[in-house]
């Protein structure tokens, strides 16, 4: 599998983003911000993920919101949103660090919580410090 930030047309995956946020009018609102990373496996696309700059008001410190992370159905439970955190984590800037917010509403977020301690992130009411 390789991961790579994309720079081209990222509503072309918004089939894809859409099984992570399916509200197409929330996607619009951060699609266009941050940086934006494919998961590929046999040229095929396993998985994407937007992670976009925020302030973090509770702390008085910036960082970066895992905002849509989705993989495709034929490559879940084989380590690619893992990955993708992964990746995440390496592709923002020197001293940055990876923040997150658990929507919960959505049927995709329900398999979630279990995951967050399974990457390693504390339970709380972020998903990632």
């Amino acid at each position: 599998m390789v991961i790579k930030q994309y720079t081209g047309n990222r509503r072309q995956y918004l089939p894809l983003l859409l099984e992570a946020d399916p509200s197409e009018e929330m996607l619009n609102r951060y699609l266009d911000q941050g940086f934006f990373l494919v998961a590929e496996e046999n040229g095929a696309v396993a998985g994407v993920a937007c992670v976009v700059p925020v302030e973090n008001l509770f702390q008085g410190l910036g960082g970066w919101e895992l905002k849509n992370i989705s993989v495709a159905e034929p490559f879940q439970r084989r380590g690619v949103g893992s990955a993708l955190i992964a990746a995440s984590q390496e592709n923002i800037p020197r001293g940055g660090r990876v923040l997150g917010r658990h929507g919960g509403r959505q049927r995709c977020c329900f398999g979630l919580l279990p995951a967050q301690r399974l990457w390693g992130f504390p339970r709380s009411k972020r998903l990632f410090y």
